[in-house]
């Protein structure tokens, strides 16, 4: 009789044991793939600035997801409206992009694993400590340009504002020193003390192995002034100009290092896979990273006129080619 109840009590836990194996085994595959399912919030915005956001989508399907959801914002959208679709989606994580994106992230930070991106760092967006990746070019981006384009380079002039991108001389400077280049920050409080640095460098403050790198802050540049009076001046004394905008370089610039929309994407991507497998940063000092993956844009017409006809030849090397009759 005891041997019997043994038996029994033996195949009640062995069925037991079945049924927790078969279960883990049917909703495992279900986890795995939750897991590996992410969303994008965008904004609702129109041509030309829609295609920028479509080409980053496309990186972030290129990270190795199952499925990648989208959801299309206005600044209507509010964070219970994203809580509740990234909910109905199943979905691991989220890559939130532009301003309002961003906004929207900081009230989702606590319990949707996510990271942003495609929006222009500043020290208030530093602050809030969200891991992404922003729209600026890294700063050893801009200078392994430099160096690959014009090799003989050796000085590179920027005209900052200490409060608005007095963190990012210090950073050039050592991104500087890694390239063989020397920084020469010119700081300015306003726009006419910027005006007056950028009089000095172009009126021989810059010897020939010198370029001037034009930074995209409101605080030392604006196109319709200060901008034509550098790009003449640059041109009358056979200056090089280095810009983050293409527009820059349509308006005479030599050349812009400028993002790679699709490269943006899948580096977004990576870090939010990171997150989920729990090898990433989930937020904190220096979790918002800029710009490595880029792109150069070259004049022509600039080049030749500043001696670098060479680069006519090296087009294969060059991803947009601005050649002006």
């Amino acid at each position: 009789m005891a041997h019997a109840t043994a038996r029994a009590v033996i195949s009640n836990i062995r069925r037991t044991l079945l049924a927790i194996v078969g279960l883990m085994c049917l909703y495992a595959p279900l986890t795995l793939a939750a897991d590996n399912r992410v969303g994008v919030v965008y904004p609702d915005i129109r041509e030309p600035y829609l295609s920028i956001f479509t080409a980053i989508v496309s990186g972030v399907r290129q990270a190795s997801f199952d499925e990648v959801e989208t959801l299309a914002v206005t600044t209507e959208t509010t964070a219970e409206d994203v809580r509740r679709w990234r909910d109905q989606k199943g979905l691991a994580g989220v890559v939130m992009l532009g301003r309002h994106g961003t906004e929207l992230a900081q009230a989702l930070k606590d319990d949707v694993p996510l990271v942003i991106g495609a929006v222009t760092l500043s020290p208030g967006l530093r602050e809030t400590r969200l891991p992404g990746i922003a729209l600026d070019p890294d700063p050893n981006a801009i200078f392994r340009t430099i160096k690959k384009v014009t090799p003989n380079v050796k000085r590179v002039a920027v005209v900052f504002n200490e409060s608005s991108s007095g963190w990012l001389i210090e950073r050039a400077s050592e991104a500087a020193r890694s390239h063989g280049l020397e920084l020469i920050p010119a700081p300015s409080a306003n726009l006419s003390e910027a005006l007056r640095q950028y009089k000095t460098l172009l009126n021989g403050g810059l010897s020939k192995d010198g370029a001037l790198w034009l930074l995209s802050d409101r605080n030392v540049l604006d196109s319709k002034t200060i901008l034509p009076y550098i790009l003449q001046e640059a041109w009358d004394e056979n200056v090089l100009v280095v810009s983050s905008s293409v527009e820059h370089v349509k308006r005479g610039a030599l050349m812009a290092v400028y993002p790679d929309n699709v490269g943006l994407g899948t580096s977004l991507g990576k870090m939010l896979k990171a997150q989920l497998s729990g090898k990433g940063k989930a937020g904190g000092r220096d979790a918002l990273i800029m710009l490595l993956d880029t792109k150069v844009a070259v004049n022509l017409r600039t080049a030749k006129h500043l001696g670098l006809s060479s680069l006519r030849d090296r087009q294969s090397e060059i991803d947009t080619v601005i050649d002006p009759h």
